[in-house]
Order: structure tokens, then sequence, then C-alpha cells
């Protein structure tokens, strides 16, 4: 676009328009002048009021082919809408939504499409490779139990050495045949993706995905097409594996083109290869050292996740390791104990074993050689999809209902059933650990699995290089494990409830020593709105652990995501421009055993009011904060225990301020602001916003609150662990 002036626009619509001229041109104008208010500072741009493009006139004169020329210069999504659905008698509001949601769909596929192209020729190369495999060896139809693939499906028979020479030489054979494209008319079976299985038991359908929560990794049928049919879809699942280091980079040169501050960006489980612990996918990410490297260059740290089981599979270094030296748990006869989870069938390392504690914790050195420096420890209380003592069961007792005549209570028993296999009680009672103590069922030390994982990756670390400090936040734990790590709080849902046990949660926490804690901003099941993610990071500004994760199959929820991105942008500002406040109360507080986040009746014992008060807290000893939690308030009320300055950070980065007497209050707080309360005779240090942490200037800070106050800042370098230096301390005055 950048590149077209008017004249230019002109001449590309003048090849698939006649006529039309003034429209035309006026057109052209308007769209280049809104590239070039586009590339304006902000500051300037929120003052020139773009022009929206308004085509009037009958049918057939060009309207709506001027507009999709236009989308297509601009790569913009194109979606045609017939005004008449809208006049017509019994029009709902859903079907402004589907309007939404095809443009979206649209400037999905636009994007997709984009990064596909990008990564075309690396995937054709792949995409050939699995057609020779597959024409050479093709897949058998699996007509076996509908829950086989759990137990890890067929293990194919390992072949004579003398016979896979051959298929070798075929396999050859075949490769030159099909880039000469001799073989593009051939019929060939592949696997796509099927739906999970639906049961019939008593004449009713059960989909088995949904009874047990969408845990079930995808299934894949067989499919009979043409090699040309078949390269097409192999070159798409190639381009999408492909496609992931591409997806890190958009995200971040989306928060940094719309200047939204990013520190980190956390990989979820598909960056492994097969879900495998302390491996990387080198298909998704052929260079991952490098690319860890590309991104802390920009100021971003990748924070991958490390799941509790180790994946069965020969071959599988981690699995043989732990299977030769029995550091894995075990069922009541010793043998090593079976549970499906993410890759399947997997074995638990034995935690609370110190040998294997220490076997494990040794793992993460993988990782850290390639340049990562923290970690997120997750399904580790452990989380179990079903044991393979209780999957077999089930299988025998689904045999036995398929041959009844369901009624209500068998019915629902039968359901039951099925939905109870995950992290079902009895199977926490099917394993051992061989502890200092002697030999231990689980479910005697159940919530000392988390504990002792995050305890190995601790451990670890101060072997690896004691003087550095490593980011570690983990899922499950038990009281103590704050020396190791801090506590994400799990998976939460997007709902309006959820930010205000978010708020409850957080001094509970840190009285049993967790400081770093955080919850999935927006919430992680469901779909989460504009609304709800600004009131969700309007409380994250104050948490140590901001993060902002969504389950697959929900909405994409990055903060650009949505319309108006300055409101998230003015909202994240906020947290940058507290940061040396935030930092320095969490700092204080760990070294002097405190709390970071305190109820009012710590900080006011005699107040009556205070001590009742379960939806504002006591930051560090200058600040309260008082989230808005409600869906379309405009504000809240709020109890002061004593006079305080109310604090505002709008969205044109400056700072409201208005002293409030003692009492209760109703303050008003719109989506993109952020506010606080400072107590009398305090004040706070404030910074600059910046893209990241490490380019906050701490040297040249404004001071706000009450004049004549002064404030001890604690700032160290964030790596090393000299923390009692003097110099670490700095006091400010107002």
């Amino acid at each position: 676009m950048k590149e077209l002036t008017p004249r230019e626009i002109m001449r590309e619509l003048n090849r698939y328009i006649i006529g039309q001229d003034e429209a035309k041109r006026a057109v052209a104008i308007a769209l280049r002048n809104r590239y070039r208010r586009a590339q304006l500072d902000e500051d300037i741009r929120n003052e020139i009021s773009p022009k929206n493009i308004l085509m009037i006139g009958p049918t057939g004169v060009g309207k709506t082919e001027i507009a999709r020329r236009l989308a297509k210069l601009v790569n913009a999504p194109f979606v045609k809408v017939e005004a008449t659905k809208f006049t017509e008698v019994g029009y709902v509001g859903r079907d402004v939504e589907s309007i939404i949601r095809d443009l979206m769909e649209n400037a999905v596929r636009m994007v997709r499409n984009e990064f596909s192209k990008r990564v075309e020729a690396r995937a054709s190369v792949l995409a050939e490779d699995r057609l020779a495999s597959l024409l050479v060896n093709p897949p058998s139809e699996n007509a076996g139990n509908p829950f086989e693939f759990l137990l890890g499906g067929k293990k194919e028979p390992e072949l004579p050495k003398e016979e896979q020479d051959k298929l070798a030489l075929r396999r050859e054979d075949v490769l030159a045949q099909l880039r000469s494209g001799q073989l593009e008319d051939r019929e060939i079976e592949i696997e796509v993706e099927d739906t999970l299985p639906q049961l019939e038991v008593g004449g009713n359908s059960i989909n088995i995905g949904d009874m047990m929560g969408g845990m079930m990794p995808k299934k894949t049928k067989i499919r009979r097409v043409k090699v040309k049919e078949a390269r097409r879809i192999l070159l798409e699942e190639e381009s999408d594996k492909l496609i992931d280091e591409d997806e890190v980079r958009e995200v971040v040169a989306n928060y940094r083109t719309n200047n939204m501050p990013l520190d980190a960006v956390v990989l979820d489980i598909d960056y492994m290869e097969r879900y495998k612990d302390f491996t990387v996918d080198e298909e998704r990410f052929p260079h991952f050292a490098d690319f860890t490297a590309e991104m802390k260059a920009q100021g971003i740290r990748l924070v991958p996740i490390i799941d509790a089981g180790v994946k069965i599979e020969d071959g599988y270094d981690v699995y043989e390791e732990g299977l030769k030296n029995g550091y894995f748990c075990t069922n009541q006869d010793g043998t090593p104990f079976v549970a499906g989870v993410w890759p399947g069938r997997v074995h638990f390392p034995d935690m609370l074993n110190p040998e294997a504690r220490a076997w494990f914790g040794s793992q993460y050195k993988v990782l850290l050689d390639q340049g990562i420096e923290g970690f997120w420890n997750d399904m580790n209380e452990p989380a179990i999809f079903y044991s393979e003592e209780t999957l077999k069961k089930t299988f025998a007792k689904i045999e036995e209902y398929s041959r009844q005549n369901l009624d209500i209570s068998s019915f629902f028993a039968f359901t039951g059933m099925v939905a109870g296999l995950s992290n079902n009680e009895n199977d926490y009672k099917l394993f051992y650990h061989n502890t200092k103590q002697g030999r231990m069922r689980h479910d005697k030390v159940h919530n000392l699995f988390g504990y002792n994982m995050t305890r190995a990756a601790g451990e670890a670390f101060e072997r690896i290089d004691p003087e550095k400090r490593f980011l570690m936040f983990s899922r499950s734990s038990y009281i103590g494990m704050h020396r190791y790590g801090g506590i994400w709080m799990g998976d939460n849902k997007s709902w309006w409830s959820h930010i205000l046990l978010n708020l409850k949660m957080l001094p509970s926490l840190n009285m049993c020593g967790f400081m770093y804690t955080g919850a999935d901003l927006g919430g992680f099941g469901d779909d989460t709105t504009r609304d709800l993610l600004l009131r969700f990071l309007a409380l994250g500004v104050f948490t140590p652990l901001m993060r902002d994760h969504a389950a697959e199959g929900t909405r994409e929820q990055e903060c650009y995501q949505f319309e108006n991105i300055e409101d998230f942008r003015s909202v994240i500002n906020a947290r940058y421009r507290l940061v040396p406040y935030l930092y320095s109360e969490y700092m204080k507080a760990a070294l002097n055993d405190d709390m970071y986040f305190k109820p009012l009746g710590f900080v006011y014992p005699d107040d009556k009011m205070a001590i009742r008060v379960e939806d504002q807290l006591m930051l560090g000893n200058e600040i309260m904060i008082a989230p808005v939690y409600e869906q379309n308030a405009r504000g809240r009320y709020v109890y002061l225990p004593e006079e305080m300055k109310f604090i505002k950070f709008m969205p044109d980065g400056s700072i409201s301020e208005e002293v409030l007497e003692k009492g209760v209050h109703y303050v008003d707080v719109a989506l993109n602001e952020v506010p606080l309360f400072i107590r009398s005779g305090k004040c706070i240090p404030v910074a600059e916003a910046a893209e990241c942490v490490k380019d906050i200037d701490t040297e040249n800070m404004q001071l706000i609150g009450y004049e004549g106050s002064s404030y001890t800042l604690y700032e160290d370098d964030g790596i090393h662990k000299d923390y009692d230096k003097k110099e670490n301390y700095r006091v400010l005055t107002k």
C-alpha cells in the first residue's frame, strides 16, 4: 500500500472497472490519506479524524467491485452483506454478530495464507517426503476399540533389515516419480482428522470428547484420494507446523507495532516434539536456540511449559533413562505406573525420590542451554486423564452396557462412568513413591508432587548457575515451595466473578509464602469480551505475574485483537509505569518475610469496617487497590480507612489525583483507566512507559502522592542474587 499513490491506485482500479472515474479518484485519495494518517505519531494522529468511504448509487454501477478491489489492494478482509436482511420483519441482532464473525474468519484465513506462502518451499519438500512414505507403506485402517488410541494405538511390527533396505530403494524410486509428476492421478490412502467416536448406546449417540471435557487427542480416519489432492492436504498440514515460529514473531510484532509493552511469550505444549518433555519440535522450531536469541534481542523471553508426565516411547532418552534407573512411580507390584495425559501413555517421575528428583531437575538444562531462562510447570497435581487399569475396566463395562436397553438410571451411570475417568480419586490410590521414610501410596502425599517437581527444577538451577535467578512458576504446589518458584492460579474462566475470585486469592497465597502469582487475565476457558479483558488487566497491572492466556478453541485474546487498541495500551502502560514501585515492594516483602498483598484488616485491625472488606487490598505500605469487577459497571463503591489520594492513570498518559476523606465513596473508573489509592503521608515513584522492563528509566521518575513524603526504593539488576547490597536502596523525596 505504501508504494501506491492515488494515481497508481486508480490505475489498479481501471484494470477491472470501466468508468466511474470520479468515484475511483475520490476513494483513491481517501485510501491514501488513511494510510498517511496511520504513519503519524499517536498524539498527532488522534487530532485527525479519518474519513470513511461511503458509496451511494443504483445497482450495477460498480460500488461492490470498487470496494472489493480496494480491500485486495490493502490486503483487508471483504464481506458483502445484503441490506435487505436488516429490514425484514424478524431481524435480530445475531445477524450483526455474523458479519463480525465473517470478517474475523476472512482475516484469519488471509493471515494464515500469508504465513503459508513464507514456508511453502520447505513444506512442499516435507509433504512430498510424506507422500513417498505413504505410497511405499500405506496406513492400515484401525478397526479396533474406539478407545484404542488412548492406549497408544497399534504398534507396527519391526521389519527385518533386508526388508527395510528394499523399502528404502523403492522409496527413492517413488520420490523420483512424484517429482516428475507421474503419480498425480494415482489413488492413495491418507490419514485425516476425524471427530471423536460416537457411541450408540440404547439408541442414543454419545460424543466421548464432550463427555470427557475435550481432553482427548485428535483422532484420524483413513481417506482415499488422488495423489494431487493428498499433496494439497499434506502441504496444508506441514505449513501449519512450520508457521509456529512465525506465529510467535507475528504476536511480538503486533505488540511492538501497536506500541504495547511485552516482555515474555509463554509456549504451551505444542512447541514439544509430540508432547515429550525437554524436546523441541524441529519442524515447528527448526533453529530453537537461534530463535530464542532473536526474541531476546527484541526484549522478549520465551517461557516453555513442562508437564509432569514422561511419554512412553522407545528411543526417547528421558523415558529410557528413567525406566533404566527406576525413577518412575510404580504400581503396588513394583512395575511402572501407566497413566494417560497429553502425550497418551506416560510414566510419572517419582518426585519424592531424591535421586529421581535430581535426575528430573537436570533435564531442564537441555532448554537452558538453548537460551531459555524461565519455565512453567503444569499438570503437576499430577493430572490424570485416565489410568491404564481403570480404562481397561471401563472398556469391559462399556461392552456390558452395549448389550443393555439403558433406562434412566443405567444411562446416567454409564455417562458418569466415562466422564469420571479424568482425575479419578481411585487412580491416585494405585501408584507409589519411594521416599526416605519408605514406600508411600500417592494419595497420602498427593499435594507434595507439584511441590517437589518445582523443587527439582529449583535445586537444579542452583547447581547449574548458583548466582543467577531463573523464572519458575507452577500450577500445583504445597506450603514451602515459594523457595523454588511461584504459583499460577490454574485454569480459570472468562467470567466476571473470576476477577473477584482472583482478587480474594491474592492475600491468601501471600500468607502461604507465595508472592509471585497471578491468574490468566481475560479468563482461560470460554470466550472473553473486550470489557472483561480490560477489567481483568486493570487488576493484572498489580499482580507479579501478568499473563494473558487462553485455551485452544476459544477466541484469540491478544490485546491487539480487539477494537480501540489504544485502551489496552493505556492499561498495560500503567503496569510498566508502576513497575519500579511494584518490584520494589515485591522484593522488600520477600526479603523481610512480609506480604505483598494484605487484607485491609491487617493494616487497620481496629477498624470494624475495614476488617470486613474483601474486594480491596493493600499493596506494599503505600497503596490500596480496588478494581472494578462487575459487568457494565462505570465505577464502584470503596471504603477508605483513612484519608487517601485517589489516583487514576488516564488514557492520554496523564495522572489524575483527588484527595478523598475517610469513609465510603463512589468512584468513576472507565474501562481504559487504572485506579489506585495512596495512603495519607505516602508517595510512590512512577516511570515513563516502555516497551519492555529493561527499557524503563528509573533515574528519571516522578513521585505522586503527598507533598513532603518520601519513599525507599529497592532496585537491583533482576538477574543476580546480591540482594544485600546497600546501593540497592535509595530514598526518594517529594
